[in-house]
C-alpha cells in the first residue's frame, strides 16, 4: 500500500476570555475618564460582543455597563 503524506485530524476550537482589569466609575464623568484608557477592542466585546454569541436567556440589559 502506498504511504499517505496527509497531517492528521486536528479538532480546534474558540472561545473568548472576559478579565477583570479592576476600573469602577460612580457616574458618566468617571465612565468617561475610564473609558479613555481601555482598549477599543475590549469596549466593542462589552457592548456588541455578547449580541453574536448564542444565547437563550432574556437579559434585563443588552450590554456589560447597563
Amino acid at each position: 500500500m502506498a504511504e499517505n503524506n496527509v497531517s492528521p485530524f486536528e479538532i480546534k476550537d474558540c472561545s473568548v476570555v472576559s478579565i477583570a482589569i479592576g476600573k469602577h466609575a460612580l457616574n458618566t464623568k468617571e465612565l468617561f475618564t475610564q473609558l479613555l484608557s481601555v482598549d477599543q477592542d475590549s469596549i466593542y466585546y462589552h457592548f456588541w460582543g455578547k449580541l453574536l454569541r448564542t444565547s437563550f436567556s432574556t437579559p434585563e440589559f443588552n450590554n456589560d455597563f447597563a
